[in-house]
């Protein structure tokens, strides 16, 4: 079995839900539903730590809001469109920082926490940008006179457009600069990016 197919199983083989419950000072992660361990976190004992801690429940809802979301997307978008490896990447990389948090949970009586923890927030951050612009409709094209095609059969040689099923042109979703971000994010959570690649296209 793959580094990554576990992950994919189960959240392929569930339905979309929430995995983070935040009651008072208790942190819930249902784990399970992701491929990983249920987590539970006591805010209280790590506050003391680091004082801004509340910040992690902030990264952890809006992380917990994206996935459900990108699972949402998925299940619109057709079995064969690269970008649905794109949006199921996410939620992986999601899963990877809820478990992250968890190992990084173990260093609260080293010197290091605060700066690991802080880092991980800064990452998981980035990573929430990159689900919302993917979440996000391609802007709509302004036609302008010099948009000219020969067919509707052929593809518009300019980047960033793609022929649509008659006259009209039609935004084509740029990932480069996503997949780059992604890569980065991915970098410092240590995936390994071609066993990564293989899991997803099985």
């Amino acid at each position: 079995m793959g580094l990554y197919d576990g992950i994919i199983a189960a959240l392929r083989g569930s339905k979309c839900s929430k995995f983070v419950k935040i009651l008072g000072q208790e942190i819930s992660i249902t784990g399970a539903k992701g491929g990983i361990n249920n987590i539970s976190i006591d805010v209280g004992a790590f506050s003391t730590k680091y004082v801004e801690f509340y910040k992690v429940n902030n990264v952890l809802v809006a992380q917990d809001t994206n996935q459900f979301s990108l699972c949402q997307y998925i299940e619109s978008l057709p079995e064969n469109d690269p970008f649905r490896r794109d949006c199921e990447r996410m939620r992986i990389q999601t899963i990877l920082g809820f478990s992250h948090l968890q190992a990084l949970l173990d260093l609260k009586n080293d010197d290091r926490f605060k700066d690991e923890i802080e880092n991980w927030i800064n990452y998981m951050n980035d990573l929430t940008k990159a689900q919302i612009s993917a979440l996000s409709p391609p802007q709509p094209i302004i036609r302008t006179p010099d948009m000219k095609y020969d067919s509707p059969n052929k593809s518009d040689t300019r980047k960033g457009f793609a022929k649509g099923s008659g006259s009209e042109l039609q935004p084509r979703r740029d990932v480069t600069a996503l997949k780059d971000d992604l890569k980065r994010i991915g970098k410092y959570q240590g995936i390994n990016e071609r066993e990564l690649e293989i899991s997803l296209n099985k």
